[in-house]
């Protein structure tokens, strides 16, 4: 009979410590504060694998969304997650979140919802009607309030102009990039050592969006390519479609016939080259 109460309250133990904990995330999750990350890697639970997370899937969440997440994404391996306990998956999960390199602790401002995306862990979206001011949400964005990385200059301002008055506004190591599609005038800052879409310079700077010459890289838009990443300015390929493979520099998708084909090539080459340097003898 001793033994059997032991057990039961080390069970009961058990329980409690284990409601404390997402008690806690839940605690720490609120409104205002939020913990966010792009996780990759394997998501295990009680020994089993449900799939794994690659870096083009950009499987990004807040902790405060967990549930939602696992009630509703159309992840398939979220959706095979469900055959087991939900606080087995949250567990695995919030493990995940707390060892991604990305994890982030976020501030959101109030009537706002996290919207994290490899580009931007924190980044949020005003909802209920209000409209995003910088680092704000409210009914109307007096312009006091503009958010600190996008603006406009004088219609009347020349192109370098523009160019020195906002790079002024950028961090250190950002540059000050034209808005595709949008105003001439309008501006943002980008890290073009990490950004994927303007790696290396903008894709449409400010001085050269009338124009319409770019100065950085769109890597997603290397042929053929899977998974790519911007890294210290220049696109690096991490996978290709099928029936490609990625180049020995590393920034481009060659077709595997044509590999396989080019050693052929280049010898071929080497004797039609010895050959006539024999005949000219």
């Amino acid at each position: 009979m001793f033994k059997f109460s032991t057990f039961a309250f080390a069970l009961s133990c058990v329980g409690l410590i284990r409601a404390a904990v997402i008690d806690g995330l839940a605690t720490r999750t609120s409104s205002s504060s939020d913990t966010c990350a792009c996780t990759t890697g394997p998501l295990n639970i009680a020994g089993v694998s449900c799939g794994t997370f690659h870096q083009s899937d950009n499987f990004c969440f807040c902790m405060s969304e967990l549930d939602s997440l696992i009630q509703n994404s159309n992840n398939p391996i979220i959706q095979f997650a469900r055959f087991f306990d939900v606080d087995l998956i949250k567990g695995a999960l919030t493990q995940m979140v707390h060892n991604a390199e990305s994890r982030s602790d976020c501030d959101r401002p109030d009537f706002s919802a996290p919207s994290c995306s490899r580009d931007n862990v924190c980044g949020y979206k005003c909802h209920d009607g209000y409209k995003d001011c910088g680092d704000t949400c409210a009914r109307a964005c007096s312009t006091a309030r503009l958010g600190r990385k996008r603006r406009s200059v004088p219609t009347e301002a020349k192109p370098d102009y523009w160019g020195a008055r906002v790079q002024r506004t950028c961090e250190q190591g950002w540059q000050a990039c034209g808005v595709p599609g949008a105003d001439r005038r309008a501006w943002e800052c980008v890290d073009v050592q990490r950004d994927l879409e303007s790696c290396g310079g903008c894709a449409s700077g400010i001085s050269s969006s009338l124009t319409g010459q770019s100065t950085g890289v769109d890597c997603t838009t290397i042929p053929h390519v899977s998974d790519v990443s911007c890294i210290s300015g220049g696109c690096v390929v991490h996978r290709c479609l099928p029936g490609y493979i990625t180049s020995p520099s590393g920034d481009a998708c060659l077709s595997r016939d044509f590999v396989d084909r080019t050693p052929l090539s280049i010898v071929g080459e080497k004797i039609f080259d010895i050959a006539a340097a024999a005949l000219s003898l």
